[in-house]
């Protein structure tokens, strides 16, 4: 195996570790099933140092954990029911969320375009979960999904956002030397 394989896997490795740990950490919010984690900000950071490729593997690996019971879901769950509750559609979206992201941060170098990607990554992201909450039938209509599923996240992601802009273009330099 050459190096760079080696460092590839290794890379991968180590950004489904960081997503499988800081993701259980969660804050249940009273209003919904959807809890407020650490998840979207370990995929930022994620696909901001990672790239595409390597976040998107990296995030799968998280998914496929999660699916066969170890429990790296928020509250620290995992199973097969979790991907299928009202929470799967946001467990499901992190995949399309990082690779729009990845594919727009790859290519640009502007701020503003970044962060844009990162902005219409995140509605990717709450729209696969809220499309999922209201396909469950609970009786949610979209509205109400919105209502519980994205307006409560809003500013959280927004600072997720926004620490990770803060920490990582010098970390990604740090990292590449």
């Amino acid at each position: 195996m050459t190096r760079s394989k080696t460092l590839d896997i290794t890379t991968i490795a180590l950004f489904a570790a960081l997503i499988s740990i800081l993701s259980p950490f969660a804050i249940p919010i009273p209003i919904s099933t959807v809890p407020i984690s650490l998840a979207t900000l370990a995929l930022y950071i994620t696909v901001y140092i990672a790239g595409t490729k390597k976040a998107f593997i990296s995030t799968l690996i998280y998914l496929l954990l999660g699916l066969i019971g170890i429990p790296v879901f928020a509250g620290f769950t995992g199973g097969f029911g979790k991907l299928a509750g009202p929470t799967g559609g946001f467990l499901i979206g992190y995949l399309p969320m990082v690779l729009f992201i990845g594919l727009i941060i790859d290519h640009f170098d502007n701020i503003g375009i970044k962060i844009s990607a990162y902005i219409l990554g995140t509605l990717l992201l709450y729209s696969f979960g809220c499309l999922w909450f209201v396909f469950l039938g609970d009786g949610s209509t979209l509205a109400a999904a919105i209502s519980l599923c994205v307006l409560p996240f809003i500013p959280g992601d927004i600072a997720k956002i926004a620490v990770t802009f803060a920490v990582c273009p010098a970390l990604k330099k740090r990292l590449a030397r």
